[in-house]
């Protein structure tokens, strides 16, 4: 990725984090495919540019953080325990949040309706 601001993507409609992610990722044909240790892509409103990122990590090894504000708590509650099928269940994500840094977090129905593409780190 380039440098950034914070409203990158507004004002041109580029999406450029999927174009990133395809030059340097292998895309799967669907966001179900992806497991532990591949990319999801999400666009945080319908009309906008995909923005955020997160990898998946299996739920053994997840640290669910305390939500830090009411919008956070809302998600939480959304999040627990909602998967898409059984051979979902127990997937978190680690990504970055403002105000709270890296953390990781169940990967529920708020997000799964958010995510856009998947990818896969290439074989060496």
């Amino acid at each position: 990725m380039p440098p950034y601001t914070r409203d990158w993507g507004n004002a041109t409609g580029s999406e450029t984090l999927i174009a990133a992610a395809c030059r340097h990722l292998t895309e799967l044909a669907d966001v179900r495919e992806a497991a532990p240790g591949d990319v999801l892509v999400f666009r945080m409103r319908d009309a906008g540019v995909a923005k955020h990122t997160g990898i998946l990590v299996s739920d053994s090894s997840c640290r669910r953080t305390p939500a830090s504000s009411e919008e956070d708590a809302v998600a939480a509650s959304l999040d627990s325990g909602l998967r898409r099928n059984d051979s979902e269940a127990g997937l978190c994500m680690i990504h970055s949040q403002e105000g709270l840094g890296v953390v990781e977090i169940p990967l529920g129905r708020w997000w799964l309706r958010r995510a856009v593409g998947a990818y896969r780190y290439p074989s060496p």
